[in-house]
């Protein structure tokens, strides 16, 4: 008793003397409690090997030994971690009816994604008396689509004022901002969010922000949701700092101020969020822009502009982007018509817009061209006048602009206002290509890729895709490897398709990068079969056939199979099977498929236990 007074008392060496003492005398319940001493002043060794001794004593605190063994090995604290063993652990303490390990194993359950099973640890601990259970309760209900019963276990945490009525606070927030599960209601929000965010919550200061900044359940106020963005940068919020970024760089609750805002997109990157790598970027192309207008760049001016046109990583304002578009133009530059008319077309102001393209076009404005010749092309502002508009496309062509010929070659190809004409799309795509369009180069290489005017040409085919890359097309370089992974119009080179494809997930043209993923793996899987790793060799097997990584060649895969599955390896029986089975009718080329060896090869897997030829075998019979 003296020593868990001690324990109670935060005089952890004194408790771990007197608990020795007890030990010393036979006392087994001392065990369990060194256990925990040792755990909290940081010896997880001694503290391992006396929670190991309580759990084999079986005594009365045995339960509890278990789920405090199942941290220690879920965490590898004294022990090498083995989360395995620690599930174990806390199942078997689970099963002993005790409500806190049912607790500890619900949280097990919910971190592994099994939120079903969750939900069962957490409902049982619940009735068990663990008042802490109903926020894991709400957390794993949530997750499942529940909402309304996750609300009120959410709500039943805040009430109870626990260790997790914070996060209680902030998740209920979420889900009436929302309506999920509840009548959406913003004043609600708000004051959940207001007071977690008082608490110290990052998370709810940044959702805090989001209302005050988009004026929900309050005024819009960007003093505010600037000063609680700043707060939650504070806390180390990757999330607040994007949006702190986003006010400092459109001067939005403070002064603009574009160094701020670039240090915290840099932090929110560095921190996780991917999202603030093209802010970034936007944001320091931005401030150079702002530099050279402020000394009367035109070019500058009109750039910046177009930013604040569209909003593109700075509030949308169209009258500052207007305003410098004036400038531009009173200082001389002719090309700020056409952008003045823009203002006008995103307003529907389609009259005015063509007023001003037309002002561009007879000072020479090759881009301004472009705009009238859509005018005249889609009939906005004007009567529909197809032909008037090809003429101006023409024009803008002559004087050395790049995309008119690219919106010529697609009228072309899809027979937009003309007839249908492979050859003529790709004159003047080729003709965009040499006059510097990657856009132009892409859809060139296309066509030569696919034969679109009769004959495939992968050596021009990839050409174009290489000038297409070079400018950073992201498709293009998509293309690009996986012609390089073939060997198509180019040396096979894996190396080169995946710069390639690592290219285009930078450039965020391939954003999941499952191509480049596929790519790495496949290489892989040939190292290690090369090896002699039979697990590799059918997975590289299985690459050929579902043809993701390099084109389909059922041969190979059959090739790297056959010896496997004849050697007994139920997994290549399995693959081979359903190599032999072939795909989908309409999904590929291959027609000699033998259904009579892939249910051999189905029935041999089975009959050595394989439980999902038995799968491949029904379905063949349906």
């Amino acid at each position: 008793s003296l020593g868990w007074q001690r324990y109670s008392e935060g005089d952890y060496d004194g408790a771990i003397e007197l608990f020795l003492q007890a030990e010393a005398l036979g006392i087994d319940d001392a065990c369990f409690a060194l256990g925990l001493a040792y755990g909290d002043v940081e010896d997880y060794e001694n503290s391992f090997s006396y929670l190991s001794r309580a759990a084999e004593l079986g005594g009365n605190d045995a339960v509890e030994a278990k789920v405090a063994l199942a941290a220690l090995y879920d965490n590898g604290q004294g022990v090498a971690q083995d989360r395995d063993k620690a599930q174990q652990l806390y199942t078997e303490a689970a099963q002993s009816g005790d409500g806190g390990a049912l607790l500890s194993l619900g949280w097990r359950y919910f971190e592994n994604g099994n939120m079903r099973r969750a939900v069962d640890c957490f409902r049982t601990s619940v009735e068990r008396g663990i008042s802490d259970a109903y926020f894991g309760l709400g957390m794993s209900l949530k997750s499942l689509g529940s909402y309304a019963e996750a609300a009120e276990n959410l709500e039943k945490t805040a009430e109870l004022g626990t260790a997790d009525s914070v996060g209680a606070q902030l998740e209920l927030a979420e889900l009436y901002a929302n309506g999920y599960g509840v009548a959406q209601d913003y004043g609600k929000a708000l004051e959940l969010y207001t007071k977690a965010a008082e608490a110290g919550d990052g998370d709810a200061m940044n959702g805090l922000g989001d209302l005050y900044y988009y004026g929900r359940g309050t005024d819009t106020d960007y003093d505010k949701s600037f000063l609680w963005y700043s707060r939650s940068a504070d806390t180390g919020n990757i999330y607040g700092m994007y949006n702190c970024a986003f006010q400092y760089a459109s001067g939005l609750g403070t002064a603009q101020d574009f160094d701020k805002a670039k240090a915290l997109y840099q932090k929110s990157l560095d921190g996780g969020n991917t999202e603030a790598a093209p802010a970034l970027q936007a944001t320091e192309e931005m401030a150079g822009y702002s530099a050279l207008a402020a000394k009367g760049d035109t070019s500058a001016m009109l750039k910046l502009g177009r930013f604040l046109q569209y909003g593109t990583y700075i509030a949308q304002d169209a009258d500052k982007a207007m305003a410098l578009y004036q400038s531009a133009l009173d200082a001389g530059d002719a090309a700020a018509m056409q952008f003045i008319g823009t203002v006008y077309g995103d307003r529907r102001d389609y009259a005015s817009a063509l007023e001003w393209y037309q002002k561009g076009a007879d000072a020479g404005d090759p881009d301004a061209m472009i705009k009238l010749g859509s005018a005249y092309r889609f009939g906005d502002g004007v009567k529909r006048d197809v032909l008037s508009g090809i003429e101006w496309y023409k024009k803008a062509t002559e004087l050395g602009s790049k995309d008119a010929p690219v919106r010529l070659g697609s009228m072309y190809e899809y027979g937009n206002g003309v007839t249908r004409d492979y050859d003529e799309a790709l004159k003047w795509y080729e003709q965009a290509a040499a006059a510097g369009s990657a856009e132009g180069a892409e859809f060139a290489g296309t066509m030569y890729y696919l034969g679109i005017c009769g004959t495939v040409d992968y050596v021009k085919a990839a050409r174009y895709y290489e000038q297409a890359a070079s400018g950073d097309d992201t498709y293009a370089m998509n293309y690009l490897g996986w012609m390089y992974a073939n060997g198509l119009g180019v040396e096979q080179s894996f190396d080169k398709a995946v710069e390639l494809y690592e290219k285009a997930v930078e450039l965020r043209g391939n954003t999941d990068g499952s191509r480049l993923e596929i790519t790495k793996q496949f290489l892989a899987d040939q190292k290690a079969a090369e090896e002699g790793d039979a697990a590799a060799a059918i997975s590289l097997a299985l690459a050929y056939f579902d043809g993701n990584a390099v084109d389909e060649d059922f041969a190979k895969a059959k090739e790297l199979l056959r010896p496997l599955a004849e050697n007994g390896n139920v997994d290549a029986m399995v693959a081979i099977g359903k190599v032999e089975r072939g795909k989908y009718v309409g999904r590929t080329s291959h027609t000699e498929c033998d259904y009579g060896a892939a249910m051999e090869w189905f029935k041999k897997a089975a009959e050595l236990g394989s439980t999902d030829a038995p799968v491949r075998l029904g379905s063949m019979y349906e």
